[in-house]
C-alpha cells in the first residue's frame, strides 16, 4: 500500500491535507493518556468534574478506549422546576440493554416440500451489560462524576480493533474538509480512505472506517443533488434563454 500511496502527485491539495492533523479524538497509547490529563482512564472516574456533560462524555469515552469496549449515551435527567434544566445524565456501555423483537413479526409456518430459507444470522450487540457512569450537577454548578460500575458482563474489545467501535468513530470538520479536496480532485474514495490513513499514520489512528468514509461521501453527494438541482435547472435555462 505504501507505494501505491507513493505515486499520487504532489499537488496544493497534499499540501494541505499534511498542514491538517488526520488522527481521531482517541489517543492510541495509555501513558499518553496519564501524561496529559493526569488521569488514570483504567480507574474508577467517580470525583471527575466538568462543565458540560459532553466533557463528561468524553472522559468515559477514553476510560472506555484504554479497557476496551464501546459507549452510548442514555437516561437524561431533568430538575421538576420550569423552565426544566438538565441536572445530570447516565452514560452506558453499548451493550447495555437487549434487543426486542418486534411484536408483530411472526414466524413463517413451514410448508411441506418447500425449501426453506435459511435465517441471516445477527450479530448478539446486546448482552444486558450493567458497566455505566452517572454524571450529576454538584453544589457549584459543574457536572461530576457519582457514580461509576465498572464490570462488563462480555469480552472486552482486543486493543487493534477498538477503533472499530461507533463510539471511536468520527469524521471532524477539519478531515471533511480533506475528504472534500479529495473528491474534488477526483481521487476515489478507496483511494482518499487510503491515503489519509496513510497521513495519519494507520487506519487505528485516523479513527473512522472506510464505510464510514463512503457514507460521509454519499450522504455529501445526496445533500448537493437535493439542495442544488433546483438551482442548477434554473442555470440552465436561463443560459438557454
Amino acid at each position: 500500500m505504501t507505494e501505491e500511496l507513493q505515486n499520487f502527485p504532489e499537488s496544493q491539495e497534499s499540501m494541505e491535507i499534511e498542514q491538517i492533523d488526520l488522527s481521531g479524538s482517541t489517543l492510541t497509547d495509555d501513558a499518553r493518556y496519564t501524561e496529559q490529563h493526569d488521569i488514570d482512564y483504567t480507574g474508577s472516574l467517580v470525583g471527575f468534574t466538568a462543565a458540560t456533560l459532553e466533557e463528561i462524555f468524553e472522559e468515559y469515552k477514553k476510560h472506555a478506549f484504554v479497557i476496551g469496549f464501546g459507549v452510548r449515551q442514555s437516561t437524561t435527567r431533568y430538575t421538576q422546576t420550569e423552565p426544566k434544566k438538565v441536572r445530570g445524565k447516565d452514560f452506558v456501555c453499548s451493550k447495555e440493554g437487549f434487543r426486542v423483537k418486534p411484536k408483530n413479526q411472526k414466524t413463517p409456518t413451514p410448508i411441506p416440500g418447500q425449501k426453506q430459507k435459511k435465517k441471516r444470522q445477527v450479530p448478539i450487540t446486546r448482552t444486558g451489560c450493567k458497566a455505566f457512569i452517572r454524571a450529576k450537577k454538584n453544589k457549584e454548578g459543574m457536572f461530576e462524576v457519582e457514580e461509576h460500575v465498572m464490570q462488563h458482563n462480555h469480552e472486552l474489545t482486543r486493543r487493534e480493533w477498538q477503533h472499530l467501535q461507533r463510539s471511536e468513530r468520527k469524521i471532524t470538520e477539519d478531515k471533511a474538509k480533506v475528504i472534500d479536496i479529495m473528491a474534488e480532485s477526483g481521487l476515489r474514495p478507496a483511494e482518499s480512505y487510503c491515503l489519509m490513513a496513510y497521513e495519519a499514520g494507520g487506519e487505528n489512528v485516523l479513527a473512522h472506517t472506510m464505510k464510514d468514509h463512503f457514507n460521509y461521501i454519499t450522504r455529501k453527494k445526496i445533500m448537493e443533488i437535493e439542495g442544488g438541482d433546483a438551482q442548477t435547472g434554473i442555470d440552465i435555462l436561463n443560459q438557454r434563454q
